[in-house]
């Protein structure tokens, strides 16, 4: 038979040490969880920063016309803004349509004009655009 003061240590200790190991547990989910919003917010920042290509710059002309008529900041801006829907957005064509840069690049710019001197976060429901013919 055990020891009466053995049992009484046990039932002691053990709370303890559970209440430290949940406590650890929690710590290290709430640094993952900084670690990996801060990631993301460093590839965002790099993202919004980037130059876009002159293609791009030709496409968002054509088929955004609000665009020709925005201050070189706000085309900077959109610029960035565009190069981040892009890399966080999946495009789908539908019944048979190929997905072009032309369309991409439309897409996320007239999207992206609606978030010009917003903070935002960058539409976050939105995961896939499907995108149809006509």
């Amino acid at each position: 038979m055990a020891h009466p003061t053995k049992i009484l240590s046990y039932r002691v200790v053990m709370p303890h040490i559970i209440i430290i190991g949940l406590v650890a547990v929690v710590v290290i989910v709430v640094i993952l969880v900084v670690a990996k919003r801060a990631m993301r917010n460093a590839r965002r920042a790099k993202l919004l920063a980037g130059a876009i290509s002159d293609e791009w710059v030709a496409i968002i002309e054509r088929s955004v016309p609000i665009y020709k008529k925005l201050p070189e900041a706000l085309k900077v801006q959109l610029h960035g803004l565009v190069n981040l829907f892009l890399a966080e957005k999946m495009f789908e064509g539908c019944q048979g349509l190929e997905i072009t840069d032309e369309i991409r690049v439309t897409v996320a710019a007239q999207a992206c004009v609606l978030l010009l001197n917003r903070e935002s976060s960058y539409y976050p429901k939105l995961k896939t655009i499907y995108i149809y013919p006509n």
